[in-house]
């Protein structure tokens, strides 16, 4: 409609419209037309330019197009930087945008391509260190250069469960409208998370593996070798490893440590591998405190003395192939620092007797108390079989599991 005035006149199409150019609710553009048209504002400079900011907010690819007399087509191709129209068209279009203060509205954007150039990033730290995280800022980071570097935006899923009406990750994924998620450091069981990773967004995850989707892995097993060589390299023989709570990371690190050990001979009790939450430092050392000690002489520059080192017992599993690898992680999942084995042995069909076809044992097994799990118990054959083998590498202390 058209509203007159004494000292000049608004063009308002609808209240509404105006109110969203502006900002303003429709209450407040009525009553600025009252204002004005009972005389309480000397001219109306202030409402023009407060509704023309407002428009320039809001141009639009068809205003453009009308003030430089070419197609919303060319228009789009100008900003978009298409070749197929001049220099010449291209850079009045940009300069007409320029000066009406057009800016890209994302989200119709979106609409037309089906893309948002916006990444979610799943990152949920228990301990609450956030963006300092000694391992993952610098990797968020890098993340955050990179995809900024190629036009996309990164946003942070939010992980908090005990916010109102929360949405699950996939549906904040859906909600955002994200091109892909990148997760890190979060607990790769959770069900929402397995949500996620299964649906059809693309899906990065670091430190963890799912299947047909990508990984970024850090070498854990070469990191804790390196690790445990140097230090064994320095002269110790006596070391202990507190590592962080079972993830994937984890394991893969006792993995490495382990085998390093077993490659340099170093001897590991289960009294001297101990877990606790990472990046809590006090509470790796309350780990530690119970382990006990023994008395050692050693020679120094000066003279003997006596120092502490930590004593303990060794542990081994053997599961009589292939049925006993089932019953294997959960005995992991007890005694981490355990060794494993293994022992193959089929039956023959004529003598019914039990028969060897493979045997890979730890190295020190005769100094360790050796767990056989087999679940099923039939005529024990297989049982014994196998125990006489460990026998006849000298082990002494032998256990029998089953179901």
């Amino acid at each position: 409609m058209c509203i007159m005035f004494e000292h000049g006149e608004i063009w308002v199409n609808i209240l509404f419209k105006t109110s969203l150019r502006t900002k303003m609710p429709p209450c407040n553009i009525l009553l600025f037309v009252i204002l004005f048209s009972e005389g309480w504002f000397e001219n109306d400079c202030g409402i023009r330019a407060a509704m023309q900011k407002g428009e320039n907010s809001m141009v639009s690819l068809k205003d453009i197009s009308a003030a430089c007399g070419v197609s919303i087509a060319t228009v789009s191709k100008a900003l978009n930087h298409h070749t197929d129209i001049s220099e010449e068209t291209r850079a009045n279009v940009l300069r007409v945008a320029n000066e009406m203060g057009y800016y890209p509205n994302s989200a119709a954007k979106a609409l037309k391509t089906n893309r948002t150039h916006n990444i979610g990033v799943l990152f949920v730290d228990n301990a609450q260190s956030g963006l300092t995280h000694d391992f993952f800022a610098y990797i968020l980071n890098s993340f955050k250069e990179s995809a900024e570097a190629r036009g996309y935006d990164l946003t942070f899923i939010n992980s908090n469960k005990t916010r109102p009406n929360k949405m699950s990750y996939l549906a904040h994924a859906k909600y955002r409208g994200f091109d892909g998620v990148c997760i890190a450091c979060v607990n790769f069981y959770d069900p929402e998370v397995i949500e996620l990773v299964r649906s059809d967004i693309p899906i990065v995850t670091i430190d963890h593996m799912f299947n047909n989707r990508t990984a970024i892995l850090s070498d854990n097993v070469k990191g804790m070798r390196d690790l445990l060589t140097y230090v064994y390299g320095k002269g110790h023989r006596r070391i202990a490893y507190i590592h962080g709570n079972q993830t994937s990371v984890t394991e893969s690190r006792l993995t490495g440590f382990y085998r390093a050990a077993e490659d340099l001979g170093l001897v590991v009790p289960d009294e001297m591998i101990g877990e606790c939450e990472y990046h809590e430092p006090n509470r790796c050392y309350e780990a530690t405190r119970h382990l006990e000690l023994d008395d050692v002489e050693i020679e120094t520059p000066i003279t003997k003395t006596v120092v502490k080192q930590l004593k303990g017992k060794k542990l081994a599993i053997v599961p009589i192939l292939r049925a006993g690898l089932g019953m294997v992680d959960g005995m992991l999942t007890l005694i981490p620092s355990a060794k494993v084995g293994h022992i193959g042995l089929y039956r023959d069909p004529e003598t019914l007797k039990p028969v060897e076809y493979y045997c890979k044992l730890p190295a020190d097994c005769a100094n360790r108390e050796v767990f056989v799990v087999d679940p099923m118990l039939a005529t024990g054959g297989s049982s014994v079989a196998a125990i006489e083998m460990l026998k006849q590498h000298g082990c002494r202390k032998i256990h029998f599991m089953c179901i």
